[in-house]
């Protein structure tokens, strides 16, 4: 729970017996390559942080086509930002690429003991603008650039983990086919 700790921490918000409390919450899970956290109709009714492992957000159409929306690797904490993602069903799967080591807490406590402590504005306030400048970037990285600069934009932001996530799934994110995809890699490798 160290690196847990080590998070919390980081976030200044919390002071030192408040993180103690925070991460009390929290109990370990080990899962497995290609388990789900979140299925599709689900309430997301947790947060997860990361030990060790990856995790990716995806779209599944009813013809059974994914579409990635988003990965997460160690060291990150997961949670339903919207209230809609706590609200309603989920029209989204949160699943493994690899075995994972997660830290696992229900989100109902983990948001009423921040609230309690009068801190859930300044800890729910930097994920959200930050959620919402990925979103404005990916956006316009689909509406302004080719697949190539979206994969040389997506290796620096993803540069410490692209590698352990399957060219497949990086195509989906990219919106190009996996042939397409290698192809694209092959191009940026000769450059």
């Amino acid at each position: 729970m160290s690196g847990l700790n080590d998070y919390l921490s980081s976030l200044s918000c919390f002071s030192p017996v408040q993180v103690k409390s925070i991460s009390q919450l929290f109990k370990k899970q080990e899962i497995k390559k290609n388990d789900t956290l979140v299925n599709t109709g689900e309430i997301w009714n947790k947060v997860v942080f990361i030990e060790q492992g990856l995790l990716r957000l995806y779209y599944l159409t009813p013809d059974g086509k994914e579409f990635n929306k988003g990965f997460f690797s160690d060291n990150e904490l997961v949670w339903p930002m919207s209230p809609i993602a706590r609200q309603e069903p989920s029209r989204f799967t949160v699943c493994s690429i690899e075995n994972c080591e997660l830290l696992v807490a229900p989100f109902n406590l983990f948001e009423t003991l921040i609230k309690e402590m009068d801190k859930w504005p300044e800890f729910s306030l930097p994920f959200v603008e930050n959620l919402l400048n990925l979103k404005i970037r990916r956006e316009a990285q689909f509406l302004l650039n080719d697949a190539t600069s979206r994969y040389t934009q997506i290796q620096s932001e993803m540069g410490n983990y692209i590698e352990r996530i399957p060219d497949y799934h990086i195509a989906s994110y990219l919106g190009i086919t996996h042939i397409a995809f290698s192809r694209l890699k092959k191009s940026v490798k000769l450059t």
